[in-house]
């Protein structure tokens, strides 16, 4: 079930919880997102770099491969269409995660580029992006928004 948090200081501790699994991650002042799992926050999304009406920058991290449904992919990433109104969700991805990078490319976002030296220990970091029509090709609408609490950890 994908969560959004109705405070700040759950939205806080979703940050906190990503900012543990993703090495030099700082999640700002983003907007974050949780899907749960038998109680259990598994996976964290964060919004930073806004945009409006353009652009925001989804960073993504996850403890068990059992969030990772249609129904909270199509919610994730339909959150910053739907509520922002931007035509585009940004990501970026190590060279070496080659796990991510193909769930990137799995899940529709396009590889747009390379940033050299830009990650850790100068590792080159490249650029994915979802534009909004190909979101709505593979994912249609949102058909209802689940709403719910996410426990900060």
């Amino acid at each position: 079930m994908v969560v959004y948090p109705k405070t700040p200081e759950e939205n806080q501790g979703l940050r906190e919880w990503i900012m543990e699994r993703i090495p030099g991650f700082v999640a700002g002042d983003g907007q974050c997102v949780a899907v749960i799992s038998r109680h259990e926050i598994v996976a964290v999304a964060c919004y930073n770099n806004f945009y409006p009406g353009k652009d925001i920058e989804i960073s993504f991290a996850s403890d068990h491969p059992r969030w990772a449904t249609k129904n909270s992919i199509r919610e994730i990433l339909g959150y910053p269409f739907f509520q922002l109104n931007v035509q585009r969700v940004s990501a970026r991805a190590p060279k070496s995660n080659k796990k991510t990078r193909r769930l990137m490319k799995g899940i529709g976002f396009e590889e747009e580029g390379k940033l050299r030296n830009a990650g850790e220990d100068n590792e080159p970091l490249f650029i994915y992006g979802l534009i909004r029509e190909d979101y709505l090709e593979r994912y249609g609408k949102l058909k209802e928004k689940t709403t719910g609490t996410a426990a900060s950890t």
